[in-house]
């Protein structure tokens, strides 16, 4: 029989009768709840499961199921991965309540860098620029490089050439690691490689070439003469030292100089002889060169 009041009359032989009364009665309903706590990392194993029951009769005992053939019979769980977890609670006299929850997890904690290289050799212009995705928002950051360099920023700038490594921790202290390069040109170099000095004295006929290497071409030039000659090649040069300025496509610079030389000046001493009887041609001039 269910729970409930039941009445009976009981009837003799004779036609007498007398009633009676009984009331069956039930334990509450028998229910488990679950609520369960999501892993904190990707990948990780700290989910948990808690379990509330009520009703029935009586101690209870646990059933758990769950990912990879996973069985307890705790009434919570703990340092669970992510997956559904389902239970059977069974009370004193056998009553039976069925619940599941399920164990999630964050996206993947993942960082991507864009970079921005070093112009000139030597130069501190590079630059990466950090983007931290997935885990659990705020993140914090933790940079390493060359010369001991370290910054807690997310993006990085004004770095010299060399190799990066930063780690990004989220806020449940999940963490992830990336790297980046940052790259230069080689060097930019100028060089004298052609002069021709001038052969006499006082003349402007002298030139020079110079040849640049490295840095990225291509390149300009810039002679400090009067007015400013802007080719590889310079011409017309008195004597005295001309520099130049190359100047590659990123605006890197370097210098070279040549010295224009010339001869030393010619010089001549003249000696007069007179003539010594009016119409006589016993005159005579000497020259001293040099």
């Amino acid at each position: 029989l269910p729970a409930g009041v039941y009445n009976v009359t009981v009837t003799d032989a004779g036609g007498c009768t007398q009633g009676a009364t009984a009331t069956i009665t039930q334990p509450t309903a028998l229910t488990a709840t679950a609520v369960a706590a999501n892993v904190l990392c990707f990948g990780g194993s700290t989910g948990s499961v808690n379990l509330t029951a009520t009703g029935g009769t009586g101690l209870y005992t646990y059933a758990w199921s769950g990912p990879s053939s996973y069985t307890a019979t705790t009434e919570d769980l703990t340092a669970r991965p992510i997956g559904t977890y389902n239970v059977t609670v069974t009370d004193a006299n056998g009553c039976q309540a069925l619940t599941s929850a399920s164990v999630g997890q964050p996206v993947v904690l993942a960082s991507t860098n864009v970079v921005t290289n070093v112009l000139c050799n030597g130069a501190s212009t590079g630059a990466i620029n950090l983007t931290a995705t997935g885990g659990t928002a705020p993140y914090s950051y933790a940079w390493t490089g060359p010369s001991s360099f370290t910054a807690t920023t997310e993006d990085i700038s004004s770095r010299p050439a060399g190799a990066y490594n930063v780690t990004v921790t989220d806020a449940n202290g999940c963490t992830t690691t990336s790297s980046a390069t940052l790259t230069q040109p080689t060097a930019l170099t100028a060089s004298i490689t052609a002069q021709a000095n001038n052969t006499c004295f006082g003349a402007a006929l002298g030139s020079a070439t110079v040849t640049a290497a490295g840095g990225s071409s291509a390149y300009t030039y810039s002679w400090n003469t009067s007015p400013a000659q802007t080719t590889a090649s310079a011409s017309n040069l008195a004597a005295g030292t001309f520099i130049v300025t190359v100047t590659d496509v990123h605006a890197c610079t370097t210098t070279a100089s040549a010295t224009i030389t010339e001869p030393t000046a010619i010089t001549a001493t003249v000696v007069a002889t007179d003539v010594d009887c009016n119409g006589a041609s016993t005159g005579a001039i000497a020259i001293n060169g040099a």
